[in-house]
């Protein structure tokens, strides 16, 4: 277990190229497939299916409706299922403070991206059904929560893509593209709330000198910030700009479109270009951190634990493509070197054994010598007495 943590871990993919540890992850998937596609995957198309149809046929009239028979099969299926999931999720909180402690267990559950794609459509579908049952109606609110409840929904199936190696390396490309983002976006970031701040300020210009231009920005700098956003999109509004409004928006459509959108495609395609020549090991990562998040809700199983067993894997002879590196060198030295020691040990307790006999065989022969002296001085001593 606390292998497959740290392969899930790591940073470094090139270790998924090893055949040693394939074979290990390929091992442990095989325990946890059968529970993955049953016990996790199926429950959530069916919860999938129940919203969507709840959501988009039984309440597409906006009324709750619910005295039909569609309609209380998706509300007692989303309910049984949602709460399900609310029980693994909070067994797998248990299982990380019982190893880690109750602090350290939550800082690492909440560390995990994949935990928040679990827990929140399940905390927006539990709200909204309960509330609406107990409400007997609809409302501005349940739509709203509704509205994100179904794109978390749907976000969390890429969870589960993770275990096709079709898809698994294409998620990983979409977690690499965005880790490789964050400090552009904050760059980017400080351009719009500068840009936004320039047009805000230029608008109160326009406020000064009574120009209906002014309305540009009446709602302040939200508004500029909204604007400046969408020019990056390309959302052109010039009609209310003088001079010093077309400056702005000649250098930040420049900056923003020109220079920073094409940066953007340049870091994606540079990101998309090295997951898809580390496929296998992206592949392999996905599988190993999937292997990991089970292996945290249900823990190893009981009937086959091997918390006391050392794994050997070595590449299939069979396979033709597959080549011997250091690591299968190393796995079969020490695997000589562990049966070479267990010869010795064998050995070693021969000598012993041998060893224990011939004391025992030294002590039987000293008692027996003290036995005929203490007999000796008993005779030589009767003598005298006579």
């Amino acid at each position: 277990m606390d292998f497959i943590k740290a392969l899930a871990a790591t940073n470094n993919v090139n270790i998924f190229l090893n055949f040693s540890v394939q074979a290990i992850i390929n091992y442990h998937w095989k325990r946890v497939k059968v529970f993955s596609y049953c016990q996790t995957m199926l429950p959530y198309l069916i919860q999938l299916i129940s919203f969507s149809w709840w959501s988009n046929v039984t309440l597409a009239d906006g009324l709750l409706n619910t005295d039909k028979m569609d309609s209380q099969i998706c509300i007692f299926l989303l309910r049984v299922i949602s709460w399900y999931f609310v029980i693994l999720e909070f067994n797998q909180i248990l299982k990380m403070c019982n190893t880690n402690g109750h602090i350290l267990g939550i800082f690492y559950y909440l560390m995990v991206f994949w935990n928040y794609v679990e827990t929140i459509p399940l905390i927006l579908i539990i709200y909204n059904v309960e509330r609406s049952q107990s409400m007997g109606h609809l409302d501005i609110q349940f739509y709203r929560v509704q509205s994100f409840a179904a794109l978390t929904l749907w976000l969390k199936f890429f969870y589960f893509l993770r275990q096709f190696e079709s898809t698994s390396y294409l998620i990983r490309s979409l977690i690499e593209v965005f880790k490789d983002m964050y400090v552009f976006m904050g760059i980017l970031l400080c351009l719009i709330i500068g840009y936004a701040d320039a047009f805000s300020s230029l608008s109160k210009s326009y406020v000064l000198n009574d120009e209906s231009e002014g309305k540009l920005f009446e709602h302040g700098i939200f508004n500029a910030l909204g604007y400046s956003y969408a020019l990056l999109l390309g959302n052109f509004e010039t009609e209310a700009f003088d001079a010093y409004g077309w400056i702005l928006f000649i250098t930040a459509s420049v900056i923003e479109i020109v220079v920073l959108l094409n940066l953007l495609i340049a870091i994606i395609s540079d990101t998309f270009a090295r997951v898809c020549t580390d496929q296998i090991q992206y592949t392999y990562k996905e599988r190993v951190s999937l292997i990991a998040d089970i292996y945290s809700l249900i823990g190893t199983f009981k009937d086959h634990e091997t918390s006391n067993l050392l794994f050997f894997a070595r590449e299939d002879p069979d396979n033709k493509e597959a080549v011997p590196d250091e690591m299968d060198n190393e796995v079969d030295t020490m695997e000589e070197q562990i049966t070479k020691i267990y010869s010795d040990m064998i050995k070693v307790n021969h000598k012993l054994d041998k060893i224990g006999l011939d004391v025992e065989n030294d002590e039987d022969d000293d008692a027996n010598a003290i036995g005929d002296i203490q007999g000796n001085q008993g005779n030589q001593g009767s003598r005298y007495v006579v």
